[in-house]
């Protein structure tokens, strides 16, 4: 599979995305408009740096620069989730945070697909 071929299934079909390059402690982000330029970005940027990118898609904003902001999000194609798990965690144990996400889902009456 082609790393464009993987991203496809990831981000949304429409919208802006972005690859963040690390920097030293900084990272430079940068807007594409199109899967396979922000594929190709993440090749050459990979070879040399660690490389990653927004799994979700964000609203175009016409001549202004795109903002990589939870209010600029557009689409996105999965509900993404960090559950911190250790002894200084909000979750002490797996089987805690597990119970957790199993209501969650019941509340929101969603599951996996």
């Amino acid at each position: 599979m082609e790393l464009v071929d993987f991203i496809r299934l990831i981000v949304p079909a429409e919208g802006a995305y972005f690859v963040l390059v690390k920097q030293g402690e900084q990272f430079a982000s940068t807007p594409h408009a199109r899967v396979e330029d922000m594929a190709r970005q993440l090749n050459k940027a990979g070879r040399t740096r660690d490389v990653y990118f927004a799994p979700a898609s964000f609203k175009p904003s016409g001549t202004k620069a795109v903002a990589r902001t939870q209010a600029n999000v557009l689409w996105l194609r999965a509900l993404w989730l960090d559950m911190d798990v250790g002894p200084d965690k909000p979750y002490k144990a797996l089987a805690e945070a597990q119970d957790a996400l199993v209501q969650f889902c019941r509340i929101l009456g969603i599951g996996p697909s």
